[in-house]
């Protein structure tokens, strides 16, 4: 039995997990303008998985691609305008918006 299609499938799986939280922790304590970290270390994982072999060169490659998304997640902007505050109703869905100004 080969045993690396769960073994990538898996580790994708988690690696995608473990980014969300990081990024948002990332956006907390160091701003967007942590955008260059992720950049330096997606293409040292995606230069890496071209020397690795096997199944590392897979996951070098999953994380390295995860890390260039972080950066679009980290630099893309809110889809709410600045001047504007969210008043739940019921659920996030169910959100009105009013202006402040």
């Amino acid at each position: 039995m080969d045993y690396s299609g769960i073994i990538i499938g898996a580790a994708t799986f988690l690696t995608i997990g473990l980014f969300h939280p990081l990024v948002i922790k990332a956006e907390y304590y160091l701003g967007a303008g942590c955008w260059w970290l992720f950049l330096l270390v997606g293409l040292g994982c995606i230069g890496g998985s071209l020397f690795a072999g096997g199944v590392w060169s897979i996951l070098l490659g999953v994380v390295g691609f995860s890390c260039l998304w972080s950066i679009h997640e980290l630099v893309k902007p809110s889809a709410t305008p600045p001047d504007c505050i969210k008043i739940p109703v019921f659920s996030a869905a169910d959100a009105v918006i009013f202006r402040t100004a």
